[in-house]
């Protein structure tokens, strides 16, 4: 596959990311980063106009957000994987949809590519009996695919790769969306966000952990768009009233007590998710954060770890996300395994 290409599209609610790497060397030779508020004709555009003929694409691979409970990390797209990430909709009704349609779009502009999926689910999908169960009934657990799931999984599987000689690794992946992971000798052990990406910590839109009988209530109550509301209403938007920017917050908190409130819940959210995993044995060798927040605000990483316990772990680390890499690396490691 000399001089060619491997296309990796990473599309989100509201923003388009490419990259392609050479298929043989793995070097990056071409990003992109846009905000998008028309994703199709956006991407359409951006395809039809890519800076390197089209078929020089040999391969394309696919951030997918959810493959529920049977996909692995990386599959081979065919009708069965698209059947999945179409059934897999309604539990990631903001991701999968946008998913496929750049999977639609790339087989259309590169016919001749093979097409691979990356599920974020799949690194957490082996995760302990006792934590993957949900403590419902088994009728709904069955009949729905009810489990606990974990999300960002691509992140936390390149930072784990990173450091293949640790025992114990913490990461905490703090952007728009975020979670914190356990990670043992490579294997995944346990994850803030469960059976859906609205899980677990307060995020910039999304209202983390809830009392299951408030959206019970909600729904009892007759309020509509109960769901929209918890995943694009809540959170530091909520908190704060005016804003999801954790660093707008973090640099006004002093003069606005809203934004004071929405930074204390944002931290002990945070904190309080890190220090559960960090107080399990073996201690932690090394406390990883990555994304957005973690790379652009290190004096708020610097308030986190003063809130922990530092006897809990041996040292900590800022990384920067490569899920692109990831992508790239893990399909080429299916490719070389076929």
């Amino acid at each position: 596959m000399k001089n060619k290409l491997a296309l990796i599209l990473n599309i989100g609610s509201s923003s388009i990311k490419l990259e392609a790497f050479e298929v043989e060397t793995g070097k990056s030779v071409y990003q992109l980063n846009q905000p998008s508020q028309d994703t199709e004709n956006d991407l359409i555009e951006i395809l039809q106009n890519i800076p390197f003929p089209h078929h020089n694409v040999a391969i394309t691979g696919h951030r997918v957000v959810h493959g529920g409970p049977n996909m692995e990390t990386t599959e081979v797209i065919d009708k069965k994987v698209i059947k999945v990430i179409q059934e897999q909709s309604q539990k990631a009704p903001i991701h999968n949809p946008i998913n496929l349609l750049g999977i639609t779009l790339a087989q259309k502009y590169f016919k001749p590519a093979l097409h691979y999926a990356c599920f974020d689910t799949g690194f957490f999908k082996n995760l302990p009996a006792e934590i993957q169960t949900l403590a419902i009934p088994k009728i709904w657990r069955d009949k729905y695919q009810m489990q606990k799931y974990g999300f960002h999984g691509l992140n936390h599987q390149f930072i784990a790769e990173s450091f293949p000689k640790a025992k114990k690794l913490v990461i905490a992946h703090l952007g728009n969306g975020c979670s914190v992971s356990m990670i043992a000798n490579q294997q995944a052990k346990d994850i803030s966000m469960s059976y859906s990406p609205v899980s677990g910590l307060i995020m910039s839109q999304r209202s983390g952990d809830l009392d299951v009988n408030i959206v019970c209530d909600l729904y009892e109550a007759n309020e509509k768009d109960i769901k929209h509301k918890l995943n694009f209403e809540s959170g530091l938007l909520a908190l704060s009233q005016k804003t999801p920017n954790l660093k707008e917050i973090y640099e006004k908190k002093d003069q606005n007590p809203d934004y004071l409130l929405a930074y204390n819940s944002f931290l002990y959210s945070v904190t309080k998710n890190i220090a559960a995993f960090l107080g399990q044995s073996p201690k932690t060798d090394l406390l990883c954060f990555s994304g957005g927040i973690s790379e652009n605000n290190h004096d708020i990483i610097k308030e986190i770890i003063g809130h922990l316990n530092s006897e809990n772990f041996q040292k900590h680390i800022i990384i920067q996300a490569k899920e692109n890499y990831q992508i790239y690396n893990n399909i080429i490691k299916k490719f070389n395994a076929s």
